[in-house]
């Protein structure tokens, strides 16, 4: 895709949210979840406690642009536990989640201006452009509908953290990506929460560098917090969380946004 069908598509995109608001009867809080395979979940969904294991009416998910229900799939990440904190907390609203995350993605391949050449740099030159295909996810889920967005919720950096060239741009670029996804839904203030990366140090060699970007960013601007990590319980590979590591980071980015929200 050239920048030239890119630029059609945003102008398309922010036309839709537009017309949302003109003609929509319900006032929806819209939040966005997005990243890489800690967002997209490899906990068993069939392993999450059954107290959880219930509808939430006034709470939709959307993945990938569709419609379904939250526990349709066989793997999830932070998005049950997630939903059952808000949406007792805004129980006077109507929810919408948006989750697009796809495994193995640097910050390159969510560029908002995507380049295959410097994708490259993270081996992720096939991957993009994911954040033009983010907004598109977004406008589906919300068109005709009057919205307002809650917050970003993002779990990514591993990628980032296996290519030290890549890491020592994370945070160029992860203050570039907050700032162009707020411009472009019109929200100046959104809320940005994201969690902390902590794969095996072994076989990241960029860690150090991408942890420390995380922690600086939410120095940096306002309207940002990173969520702790490092002691939530992980599957065998030791590089993503299990169902109860999932649970635990989705309460906590309820927590967050909770404490922050005005």
């Amino acid at each position: 895709m050239n920048r030239w069908n890119g630029i059609v598509i945003l102008i398309l995109t922010l036309s839709a949210w537009s017309l949302g608001t003109e003609a929509g009867q319900i006032d929806y809080t819209v939040f966005v979840l997005g990243g890489q395979s800690n967002m997209e979940g490899q906990a068993e969904t069939a392993q999450v406690d059954k107290s959880l294991r219930r509808d939430y009416p006034n709470t939709d998910l959307y993945l990938f642009g569709k419609r379904v229900g939250l526990f349709d799939q066989p793997k999830c990440g932070p998005e049950i536990s997630f939903a059952d904190s808000i949406s007792e907390a805004l129980h006077d609203s109507r929810i919408i989640l948006v989750k697009y995350a796809v495994g193995g993605t640097s910050l390159l391949a969510w560029a908002p201006d995507w380049d295959e050449t410097r994708a490259k740099i993270a081996g992720n030159e096939s991957a993009g452009p994911l954040y033009r295909n983010l907004l598109g996810q977004i406008a589906t889920a919300t068109e005709g509908k009057r919205v307002h967005f809650g917050a970003v919720l993002w779990m990514q950096g591993e990628r980032d953290a296996k290519f030290v060239p890549a890491a020592e741009q994370y945070e160029a670029h992860f203050l570039g990506l907050i700032e162009r996804v707020r411009a472009d839904l019109r929200t100046p203030d959104l809320l940005f929460l994201y969690g902390q990366v902590n794969p095996p140090r072994s076989t990241y060699p960029g860690l150090e560098q991408v942890r420390q970007a995380q922690l600086r960013v939410q120095n940096r601007i306002a309207n940002v917090r990173m969520v702790d990590t490092d002691d939530l319980s992980k599957l065998a590979d030791q590089l993503h969380y299990d169902a109860k590591g999932q649970i635990t980071l989705g309460r906590r980015f309820a927590q967050a946004y909770l404490s922050m929200r005005k």
